[in-house]
């Protein structure tokens, strides 16, 4: 069983990963590009994704991470992003999905980010419902003592290309936009950009993904901050397994 789409999959991994340059990635929570949604990884399965990220002119530095998540009963999801070069950074997450329809095209979901020693978690509200061909997001969290509302919205344009965006609130935040191209049902492109709040350095990047069986795959993407600078890499090797059998429909 595949955690989501390939092309949906790349999106979720490109466009976090080259926001890095300007703050420390969330732990890999199921969400559109940076907010949090109501989808929850299946009941009984889970992934265990390893991760290099930095900048291709700095490989000494880069930063080595893996980043998991299990899902239990169909409502409920954690995981944690292991930092390998300190574990002190490392973060956990949970959510908790409170009410959704049968194909969860809407519904509500509660949730917290960011748990660590060092700072303060996010906790959040997400609400989602489908309009036509379009899912639209809605919620609000508490970022750093402050409240902040965020926004998103995705849509497909028939069996090849997906696009999504999403924009939170504040400064240290973003706008990010991704439009994707699966060119079979293995292999996807994805070219994205991300948009400082604040109107400062942005990153504009390109990432090819591939399916490679079933459960696992390999993403690698480049990024350039918008207004020249250094190139960012990431490469990411994903595993998706079942602890037990999943269930396929929510009660």
């Amino acid at each position: 069983m595949k955690r989501i789409s390939v092309i949906s999959a790349a999106m979720l991994i490109f466009l976090s990963a080259i926001s890095l340059f300007a703050k420390r990635a969330e732990a890999e929570l199921s969400k559109l590009l940076r907010i949090p949604t109501i989808d929850i990884v299946c009941d009984g399965s889970y992934y265990l994704d390893f991760g290099v990220d930095g900048k291709i002119n700095d490989l000494k530095n880069s930063y080595k991470y893996v980043c998991g998540e299990f899902g239990y009963n169909d409502r409920f999801e954690a995981g944690a992003d292991i930092d390998l070069d300190d574990l002190s950074r490392s973060l956990i997450n949970a959510k908790y999905l409170a009410f959704s329809d049968k194909d969860r095209k809407g519904g509500v979901a509660l949730g917290v980010y960011d748990i660590t020693s060092d700072r303060v978690a996010t906790p959040y509200i997400v609400t989602a419902y489908t309009i036509s061909d379009y899912r639209v997001h809605l919620g609000a969290m508490r970022q750093d003592r402050k409240n902040r509302f965020f926004t998103g919205i995705e849509g497909s344009f028939g069996d090849k290309f997906i696009l999504k965006a999403d924009h939170i609130e504040g400064e240290g935040n973003v706008t990010a936009v991704g439009l994707g191209y699966n060119i079979n049902d293995r292999t996807g492109l994805t070219l994205g950009h991300i948009f400082s709040n604040t109107g400062g350095e942005g990153l504009i990047g390109l990432e090819f993904s591939r399916q490679m069986s079933e459960e696992r795959g390999i993403t690698a993407s480049v990024a350039l901050p918008d207004r020249g600078g250094d190139m960012f890499f990431s490469i990411l090797l994903t595993n998706t397994c079942s602890y037990k059998k999943a269930k396929s429909d929510v009660d």
